[in-house]
């Protein structure tokens, strides 16, 4: 569940890059639970790492321009396709 955690928030980070946005401080508590913590997270917490995450990134985007908007949906499509 871990090795799932660092993936979403490699991903977030990518995103949050490019619309030059702090990330979402519930996913980011998860995340460091995930990375410093003893055991593994429960499938709780890693569908509200990815629920906060998501929503975080639909409020960025709408405040940005166009152009990191677009960037960042590229992003989204690239890594669905793999």
């Amino acid at each position: 569940m871990n090795k799932k955690a660092s993936i979403y928030t490699s991903y977030f980070a990518m995103h949050n890059s490019i619309l030059e946005a702090p990330p979402s401080r519930v996913a980011e508590s998860i995340r460091k639970k995930a990375e410093f913590g003893s055991g593994e997270i429960s499938e709780k917490e890693l569908s509200d790492l990815v629920r906060f995450g998501d929503h975080n990134l639909d409020i960025q985007r709408s405040g940005c321009p166009w152009v990191r908007r677009f960037l960042s949906r590229i992003l989204r499509v690239k890594l669905e396709m793999w």
